[in-house]
């Protein structure tokens, strides 16, 4: 009965403090979009004086700098996590050394950068349900879900760049896609088991890379982790595995595969854990480790 009273407590003090916010956040006297906004500076309410946010000059001239790359370069988002790396700029939350990919995608689509957003966009949704087998179990399984445009709070902010500017840069960055599709390689000349084979040492999914022979007439096809490139998964330091031919770990995978289909029994144990994972419950790692 305590427990059941604790929760119902903690799920009323949560809800008045959400309308709390929102009410401040209708009045600008609550600026909560704008503890970890790259580009600004927070300073709450001090001596009586309302919070107020500023420019942060070192921030908004990377921002400035990553519209002008998309725009006038054109530079995709690889690209401008290399530069921004290679520069060392402090990332948004100053304790990593490496640009995430998906940290600059966010900075590049985020419309508050032109002084005109909105806040209460999102909300916490049902709980995710795996498609696929995880190597280490999932910890937050909650969703963010939209909520109706009449929910939206508008504010606004110091512009960072005009509406031109950001509206260019987001029409040149729908072009990048189709751009990368076309230099894509063509289904025939993929990889077979890319994405499927994980390194026994990082964890980390391998692929396939092309490389020149000693005799630099010919090109072999080997499977490498994807933490060689500390920039496709914003490490520091890169994967220390040996890259491996991947017609020799085609024949180990193939070999594997068919000594588990002879034994029914493996696939029965096999599934099991499967079947836990789908239903919520961390299960373990099915999938190829390549020592």
């Amino acid at each position: 009965m305590q427990g059941m009273i604790a929760a119902y407590a903690r799920s009323q003090s949560a809800d008045r403090t959400r309308r709390g916010r929102l009410h401040k956040a209708r009045k600008a006297a609550c600026l909560p979009w704008a503890y970890r906004a790259y580009g600004y500076r927070y300073s709450p309410q001090h001596a009586g004086l309302p919070p107020r946010v500023d420019i942060h000059p070192a921030q908004a001239a990377v921002v400035r700098d990553m519209c002008r790359w998309l725009i006038h370069e054109p530079w995709t988002t690889r690209q401008m996590v290399k530069r921004l790396t290679t520069r060392k700029i402090p990332t948004c939350t100053g304790q990593n050394t490496v640009w995430h990919v998906a940290s600059v995608r966010c900075l590049r689509s985020n419309p508050i950068s032109t002084g005109q957003g909105h806040y209460n966009r999102s909300k916490s949704g049902v709980a995710r349900k795996e498609t696929r087998r995880k190597f280490r179990p999932r910890k937050d399984h909650d969703a963010r879900e939209p909520r109706p445009p009449e929910a939206w709070i508008p504010i606004t902010a110091p512009a960072l760049s005009s509406a031109e500017t950001f509206a260019n840069a987001q029409e040149q960055r729908k072009h990048n896609p189709v751009k990368a599709r076309r230099a894509s390689q063509p289904p025939s000349q993929r990889y077979r088991f890319r994405t499927l084979v994980r390194c026994g040492q990082c964890a980390l999914h391998r692929q396939a890379a092309r490389q020149l022979r000693v005799c630099k007439r010919y090109e072999s096809l080997y499977s490498c982790c994807a933490g060689k490139d500390p920039v496709t998964v914003g490490r520091v330091e890169r994967c220390p595995s040996r890259r491996v031919r991947a017609d020799r770990l085609a024949t180990l995978v193939w070999t594997l595969v068919r000594a588990l289909l002879q034994d029914p029994q493996a696939i029965v144990q096999e599934y099991a854990p499967w079947q836990q994972g789908t239903q919520g419950q961390p299960g373990q790692q099915g999938q190829f480790h390549d020592q």
